[in-house]
């Protein structure tokens, strides 16, 4: 503890000298303006409460109170970019020239399909890279039943099966799917991170990557990230997809992030109603003005009905969701603003399940049952001070109930087969079970998680025109599982196959996890003149797992993850006078995934051997023995799934036209996967008789025979390779009047491959002289599978503004799909292992002339 300490204080007090160098070198301008005013409803006049302003050139936003006014101090004079939005308005963006202290009125229109402006596409801004936002419009037009049908909007995303039963994998920038991209998607509500990194499912059949059940396995969860299944977008004013790089205030994610920002101030009624042959939803929301002092409340609840096929009635999947987000603004000492959000949320959804007739018949079922809420609170301290402009604290606490209820019958088609019961290595007595029975069980997650988080904000200059936004921050988040785990009656076991049952042992008595990060961001903004500019955001993150047990890899790192993203923005006009922006941009950071509760700390295997098999059909005579073997499947060399990427892009806007590139490589050496190992084992058992025996035989009664052999134990490890390369693209063209519309053609081309990074174990299926092969061989290099697609959407999105109508046909061409194998395995083994456990060296070169 004290070393990694040390290591915190080895990163931290460079973060801290190089910003105070920096601060202690800038010059302030001669003069600092006031820039103050009002945000103001367009049609009735009255001021806006909690409209929040974007300032481009400054990386900052602002609130408005509840009368719609806001000041921001200490500003130098230049010429600005300001984006103005407000929940239930068409966001607006203002270029204006500030000179002195000045006061404005902003006025924004009530949302509004017979208005010019509605966006029903993901936008995209050039200083943020490929970073997509998808607007209220956007979200209301397309109609989602979950947040995993807003992907469509983004380049390289084809149209999918999001079914509404089973658990989707989410994926980015790639051909297929992977459970580590999944489970590093990280997802962010109003700055809270969204995990469920303590679930557990330490049961065969259903843990690991077991799919012996596929009613289970197709539904679980488990080690694969959020399940956006649960994620209403009725309470979601914009979704911000990180695809490239993410800022250094985002951790413990490996393939980018999601950012949600929920439902906010005064609006009035919302109902949403959507009715089509497999869902049906509903839902109702509000956004009450309490008073001009006590803030405002919204409020919204939704519910959703969902069958996987019109004919289907035996399975459905029902959600409902509601929250309630209250914010609002007080003034402090010196008229310092304290912006203050609070916000509740719940989930519940239960996914039922009776597949068939003859299902149902044998009274069959499975039923998950899921309740999520969580209680989050934001305070923003507007300070405006020349070393510190703003404090935000920001905490949660988020508990969830996740059980699965499952009624199973068992039917063995090789006569009674045989079930060991003891939890202690040896020989042990075992019964045989019924040809068939019903297994009843249940698995019981409460998983319990807890962040807070501190984010110091400075904005300042150094010289005339660089500007800084420095956000210094830590943060702590502590994963813990209070559940049952695995409720089941090992006499009569849902899954007995090959004698291999995992005795499971309570949630609750695993250590919770605890992740802790400090950060340091710089975004910069160079005015190089009034044509050209650059935009760098420079970050550096470093994190630590605590309460990990010493010999645990993980428990003496410290995590270091660099992010840069820079572009460069030239600005001009062409002989008409039209203007023309050209950004070129790159970007480079390293993102890394940390391990679940789950990898951790799995529960022990059991591997039962029969040494004595007497089943003579009569209970009195009948003798099972076993030879039970434990393995502990901890990996304590466990270490982060470290995702390097690298992006370059271009982007080009003029006059309503705009067009980008985006080039990407993606190297992902450390994913995790449950690893096959081979063990040796040895016991004594008991097969031939010494004499006629009329009585319960025993062990006496049998000719001793040593009998060796391996057990297969599979462990978790960092042995996922991906790699990912791709090019995406998108134009889109100024609405051509004529016909009142507009098109937008995106897509991309991706290249995945998909491995194995450390050396796979075999062992020959064959026999010599009626023995199982005494070998098992170690090979180095795996099977590469290829995938590539190269794939265009076109949205033709035609909006009649007098009648409020828009309407999109979509066209998606798939040129090409592929996938291949490649032969990076190797032929030959590198090394094998005996059945004493010794490893032994190939010489390949004398077996290759064998």
């Amino acid at each position: 503890m004290r070393l990694i300490l040390k290591q915190i204080l080895i990163v931290s007090i460079p973060m801290i000298l190089i910003s105070a160098d920096i601060f202690s070198q800038q010059s302030r301008p001669n003069k600092t303006i006031v820039f103050e005013g009002q945000v103001k409803n367009k049609k009735t006049g009255k001021g806006i409460g909690f409209a929040a302003l974007m300032i481009d050139e400054l990386s900052q936003g602002i609130a408005c109170n509840a009368g719609g006014y806001f000041r921001l101090p200490h500003i130098k004079p230049g010429r600005y970019k300001i984006e103005i939005s407000c929940l239930n308005y068409i966001p607006t963006t203002v270029d204006i020239v500030l000179d002195s202290d000045t006061s404005v009125v902003f006025w924004l229109q009530e949302q509004s399909y017979t208005l010019s402006g509605v966006e029903v596409m993901a936008t995209f801004n050039p200083s943020k890279g490929s970073n997509a936002i998808i607007g209220q419009t956007a979200l209301e037009y397309i109609q989602p039943v979950s947040i995993a049908d807003v992907f469509l909007l983004l380049p390289g995303n084809v149209i999918g099966g999001n079914s509404m039963h089973q658990f989707n994998l989410t994926t980015s920038r790639q051909v297929g799917s992977d459970k580590n991209t999944s489970l590093g998607m990280g997802l962010i509500a109003d700055g809270i991170p969204i995990t469920n990194d303590a679930t557990r499912s330490q049961l065969y059949g259903v843990s690991g990557d077991d799919n012996v059940d596929r009613t289970v396995y197709r539904r679980g969860a488990i080690n694969a990230g959020i399940d956006m299944r649960n994620i209403s977008t009725d309470h979601i004013e914009s979704i911000e997809i990180i695809r490239g790089i993410s800022s250094a205030q985002d951790g413990n994610l490996s393939s980018g992030a999601i950012h949600i920002n929920s439902r906010k101030g005064v609006t009035p009624w919302r109902i949403r109603a959507k009715a089509d042959p497999l869902n049906k939803l509903i839902y109702v929301g509000k956004g009450f003005k309490l008073s001009d002092k006590a803030g405002s409340l919204h409020i919204g609840i939704d519910g959703l009905s969902s069958t996987p096929d019109v004919r289907e009635r035996l399975e459905s999947f029902v959600r409902a969701t509601m929250q309630a987000n209250y914010t609002n603004q007080i003034l402090t000492f010196d008229d310092k603003p304290l912006d203050i959000s609070i916000k509740w949320s719940g989930t519940s959804s239960i996914n039922s399940v009776r597949s068939d007739e003859l299902v149902e018949e044998n009274d069959e079922y499975y039923i998950s049952n899921y309740f999520r809420t969580m209680l989050s609170a934001t305070g923003k301290w507007r300070l405006n001070m020349p070393l510190i402009s703003s404090i935000e604290l920001t905490g949660s606490a988020d508990i969830t109930r996740d059980v699965l209820d499952r009624h199973k019958m068992v039917l063995s088609s090789m006569g009674p087969m045989s079930m060991p019961i003891s939890t202690e290595p040896g020989e042990h007595e075992g019964i045989f079970l019924p040809v068939k029975y019903y297994s009843d069980y249940k698995i019981e997650n409460i998983p319990l998680y807890f962040f807070a988080r501190m984010n110091l904000n400075s904005i300042f200059y150094t010289g005339k025109k660089l500007n800084h936004h420095i956000i210094y921050g830590a943060e702590i988040k502590s994963n813990k599982n209070i559940g049952t785990g695995a409720i089941v009656d090992p006499k009569r076991p849902p899954y007995p196959g090959n004698n291999t049952f995992i005795r499971p042992r309570p949630n609750y008595t695993i250590p919770a996890i605890v992740n802790g990060a400090v950060y340091i961001e710089d975004k910069a903004t160079l005015e190089i003149s009034r044509k050209a500019k650059a935009d760098i955001r420079l970050g550096v993150r470093a994190t630590h797992m605590f309460n990990l047990p010493s010999d645990y890899v993980l428990s003496h790192k410290l995590l270091i993850e660099p992010r840069l993203q820079a572009g460069f923005t030239i600005k001009s006009h062409t002989e008409g006078g039209i203007p023309v922006s050209n950004t070129f941009r790159i970007g480079y950071g390293e993102e890394n995934k940390l391990p679940t509760l789950d990898m951790l700390y799995p529960d022990k295997l059991y591997r039962d051997f029969v040494v004595l098999n007497a089943y003579y059909q009569q209970p009195d005579r009948d003798h099972l023995i076993v030879n039970t073997y434990i393995h502990n499947p901890i990996n304590t060399s466990l270490t982060e799934n470290k995702n390097k990427k690298i992006e370059i892009g271009w982007d080009f806007v003029s006059n309503g036209f705009e067009a980008s590139i985006s080039g990407f490589s993606e190297e992902s050496k450390g994913g995790f996967s449950y690893f096959s190992e081979y063990y040796p084992v040895g016991f004594l058992r008991y097969i031939d008789l010494k004499h006629p025996v009329s009585g319960r035989p025993t062990k006496d009664d049998y000719n001793e025979e040593y009998y060796r052999d391996f057990s297969i134990f599979p462990t978790v490890h960092n042995s996922e390779k991906t790699i990912k390369r791709g090019l995406e693209y998108r134009i889109k063209t100024p609405m051509i009047k004529a016909i009142s519309t507009n098109v937008e053609l995106n897509g991309a081309y991706y290249l995945t491959v998909y491995t194995q990074g450390i050396p796979t174990m075999y062992r020959p299926d064959v026999k010599e002289l009626g023995q199982k092969y005494p070998y098992v061989g170690i090979y180095d290099g795996d099977t590469h599978i290829y995938r590539s697609r190269f794939n265009t959407n076109i949205w033709v999105n035609t909006h009649i503004k007098k009648f409020g109508i828009i309407f999109t046909n979509f066209v998606q061409i798939v040129w090409f799909s592929t996938v291949r194998n490649g032969n990076e395995e190797d032929v030959l083994p590198s090394k094998y292992i005996d059945l004493d456990g010794n490893i032994h060296e190939v010489d390949k070169a004398a077996l290759a002339t064998t």
